[in-house]
């Protein structure tokens, strides 16, 4: 089988490897869709993700769907040939997180795709793979979504989990900073929950002609559009911060009401600055969002359902043996939103 290797920055190789075999409790994958993440993107053209350098060929890639090939000894509930998302962590289930219903805040377990252990845990960018069967998640023979849709659960869990610390947005005016796939998915997952006005903004004006298909309120260029956010100060209840931007992070702030929600789901420099006595005076609530708890469960079954349609996210399908060429892709918003890589199912 075929899977992907980055080898140090700028340089990855097809290589060629043995189909697993599953163990007892396990389930081998045969690869429908694999979405690259940001993660990924950072991994090829830079060698690292934030501080998780890639010190051996590594294999990334944790948003994944498809065929259930074989299954190992005590696995139930599964049929081969039905489709599956695929969870992408196991987390250790004792720790104090784990107990307390956090996993995602989990110190000991594992993500696949991930450089930040060594050795590096092997990701979904190759033909088949074996994982656990809790992490399998079957979608019924009947459902409309397609593996590519499919492969697409995992960063919906993340935005899901965002507007789960945000708490309900029912009858709520959500701001969105960053056009990019989580916050699309966030916007879309505000106005399926009832939101009563959903904005986005960006500063690409492509990346805000495809947030059409997941608000229909304000699609705001950020450069250009400065009278919207002065004409807006203090006019949201609810804002998700999706661009990792800290001039974004200031405009949230800006925008949000006395007593409103900032949720962080961009990754920010390190050492960005953040007017603390605002979000004193004004009693904002400022939040983190990392990753996703049972949220993956209910962005499976949105997806199966067609409850959210997250086709118009999904703008380029490559083979896996065009890896480089889909990276290259991915890292451009302006040329694409979720790039994947395709296998051969």
């Amino acid at each position: 089988m075929r899977l992907v290797q980055i080898l140090k920055a700028g340089e990855l190789r097809i290589a060629e490897g043995p189909v697993p075999a599953p163990g007892p409790g396990e389930v081998l994958i045969r690869m429908g869709a694999a979405g690259i993440c940001g993660s990924d993107v950072h991994y090829f053209f830079e060698g690292r993700n934030g501080p998780f350098p890639v010190r051996e060929p590594f294999t990334p890639g944790h948003e994944a769907s498809g065929i259930v090939a074989a299954l190992g000894e005590g696995v139930d509930g599964l049929e081969i040939g039905g489709k599956a998302a695929i969870h992408p962590g196991l987390p250790c289930g004792v720790c104090p997180a784990c107990r307390a219903g956090r996993e995602n805040l989990c110190g000991g377990g594992i993500f696949y795709g991930s450089a930040a252990r060594f050795p590096h845990l092997v990701g979904f960018f190759r033909d088949a793979i074996v994982v656990a069967a809790r992490q399998v998640v079957a979608v019924a023979d009947d459902s409309p979504a397609s593996l590519a849709e499919l492969a697409v659960s995992e960063p919906l869990a993340v935005a899901l989990h965002a507007l789960r610390r945000a708490g309900s947005v029912l009858g709520r005016r959500v701001l969105v900073t960053g056009a990019g796939p989580i916050g699309l998915l966030a916007a879309a997952a505000a106005r399926a929950g009832g939101a009563q006005e959903v904005a986005v903004t960006d500063l690409s004006p492509a990346a805000l002609e495809r947030a059409a298909s997941f608000t229909d309120g304000p699609r705001v260029n950020a450069a250009a559009d400065q009278g919207f956010f002065a004409g807006r100060q203090r006019g949201f209840d609810i804002a998700f911060e999706a661009s990792g931007s800290p001039r974004a992070l200031e405009t949230c702030i800006a925008c949000i009401v006395s007593g409103g929600t900032v949720v962080q789901v961009g990754t920010l420099p390190p050492r960005t600055e953040v007017p603390t006595q605002e979000i004193l005076f004004r009693e904002i609530s400022y939040l983190g969002s990392q990753r996703f708890t049972g949220e993956f469960m209910d962005a499976v079954a949105l997806i199966a359902r067609r409850r959210i349609d997250v086709q118009p996210l999904i703008t380029h399908s490559l083979p896996l043996d065009q890896a480089e060429r889909a990276l290259v892709l991915a890292r451009d918003p302006h040329a694409s939103a979720k790039v994947q890589l395709v296998g051969n199912v």
